[in-house]
């Protein structure tokens, strides 16, 4: 098995960073894309059996492989020497979760079609491969990671998402409906892990049993799979609450709007953890948790930067973004839930991609599982109370009071910890720049949908986001600008 070209934990985390930002920009343009088009080939009543379908893939794919694969990225370090043993052990792990998971599905969808129902066993049986091909392609997706290539993380990525464009689009025009466009979905992951992955299987084939690795996976993972399903259970009940009270057709605004936050706003703030965590855990194995601090206020200071900014730019466009990106069908209501929902991606992002390291690096997964049921459990109450009556504005106000909580929960257990620095002033100033672009956007007045309206609004809110951020110093900013450097500056 070829070794990667660059150690994650000697890396350079500024290129790094810039490389996953690239890639999650291409992705963004890609996913913006994808929602535009199916918006439009699909109705509004198809669009959210289509958003129920991918939350069932996704819910399932993250609790049965993700703790393991995120394992993988976790160990990686640890395993340097002797990397291939390491990714032989998850591949033989992963293969027997996906045994066990996917006889059921084989014999219910079997089922089904001898009971003469052969279209919702074709849909069982689209729905499993989804779930095996996503897990295979989140898998390939960590270990790239882990193993310093955001080439090759990169090409994945944005393959994939073309492919499932291209694909999908294919298909509705075709006369497709619902059920080809999860199994086009489906089909781009496979083949892209198939022409593009780490070459796992190689691996299996050369590697010898790593002992005592199937208990430290479990160990490790056991507590995030369960975290996952709070996770999970958070990210999508909403949707079903909203299906059940309102109908198909009133997940569609909702799911379109919320997979825009996450795909474009989530998938940015990702990359800042992508770039920083296998050189954090690299540091962590190395040296311990004073070296590993400074690096995870950095971290920090730059995601809470970027989540204040693009939330900011998302709650004062969400009019335009929605009037240019969806059917007129889903528009009006994905507008209304764009700036909760953008707001609530915000917090998420960075309870998960900085509050939430310092339990991994711990390996005190227990501790993010305990987090994450008060999140799940919060949420879920708060669906069923303001769903019934707001709808899937209530579902995204509900969002951002769960996740709000849980933030602040990890940060508090994350101090205890001893890992994690104080973060109040800049969470403070991160506040007080949002608020700043925010106001001065409002102080327009109404713009309406329009594209000047858009244009005026952006002109007004970033200057001012910038200027106080510039003020307060946030992350550093002004500081960083005007330090002078003591002597020679190394290239």
């Amino acid at each position: 098995m070829p070794r990667p070209k660059n150690n994650a934990g000697h890396g350079d985390a500024l290129r790094h960073t810039i490389t996953y930002l690239g890639v999650r920009a291409v992705n963004g343009v890609l996913a913006l894309a994808s929602l535009a088009v199916l918006s439009r080939l699909l109705s509004a009543e198809q669009y959210g059996r289509y958003a129920l379908g991918i939350a069932i893939i996704g819910a399932a794919s993250t609790v049965l492989f993700q703790w393991l694969n995120t394992a993988a990225s976790r160990f990686y370090a640890a395993h340097a020497a002797a990397p291939q043993v390491l990714v032989a052990g998850v591949a033989r792990q992963w293969l027997m979760v996906a045994a066990v998971a996917g006889l059921p599905a084989l014999l219910l969808a079997g089922g089904l079609a001898v009971l003469g129902r052969q279209e919702q066993g074709l849909f069982v049986l689209v729905l499993a491969v989804g779930v095996l091909s996503m897990g295979w392609f989140n898998l390939q997706l960590q270990l790239a990671n882990a193993r310093g290539e955001p080439g090759r993380y990169g090409k994945l990525t944005t393959a994939r998402a073309a492919g499932a464009l291209m694909l999908t689009a294919a298909l509705l025009l075709a006369g497709g409906g619902t059920g080809f466009a999860l199994a086009a979905y489906a089909a781009a992951a496979l083949l892209v892990c198939l022409a593009l992955g780490v070459p796992v299987l190689g691996a299996l084939r050369t590697a010898t049993q790593g002992p005592g690795l199937q208990g430290q996976f479990l160990r490790y993972g056991a507590p995030l799979a369960m975290t996952y399903v709070c996770t999970m259970a958070t990210d999508y009940t909403d949707r079903f609450i909203i299906a059940a009270w309102h109908g198909p057709a009133a997940v569609a605004g909702y799911a379109a709007g919320y997979d825009l936050a996450q795909q474009t706003a989530g998938a940015a703030l990702n990359a800042f953890y992508l770039a920083a965590f296998p050189m954090l855990a690299a540091t962590w194995e190395r040296a311990g948790a004073d070296a590993a601090r400074p690096g995870l206020g950095k971290l920090a200071g730059r995601l809470l930067l970027a989540a204040a900014l693009i939330a900011s730019l998302f709650i004062v466009l969400a009019q335009q973004i929605a009037a240019v990106l969806f059917g007129a069908e889903m528009r009006g209501d994905a507008g209304l839930i764009v700036p909760w929902v953008a707001a609530a991606v915000a917090v998420a992002g960075f309870k998960s991609f900085v509050l939430d390291i310092p339990f991994q690096l711990l390996k005190r997964t227990s501790t993010q599982l305990a987090v994450n049921i008060v999140m799940m459990a919060s949420n879920v109450a708060l669906n069923l109370l303001l769903v019934p009556s707001q709808g899937a504005r209530g579902a995204a106000m509900a969002a951002l009071t769960s996740f709000s909580l849980a933030a602040c929960l990890s940060y508090g257990l994350g101090r205890r910890s001893g890992l994690m620095p104080a973060l109040g002033a800049e969470v403070l100033k991160a506040l007080l720049c949002a608020g700043a672009a925010v106001s001065a956007a409002l102080a327009i007045g109404d713009r309406g949908p329009s594209l000047i309206a858009g244009l005026m609004g952006l002109a007004a809110c970033l200057p001012a986001f910038l200027a106080t951020a510039w003020i307060v110093d946030l992350a550093g900013l002004r500081s960083r600008a005007n330090a002078q450097p003591s002597g020679p500056v190394e290239g």
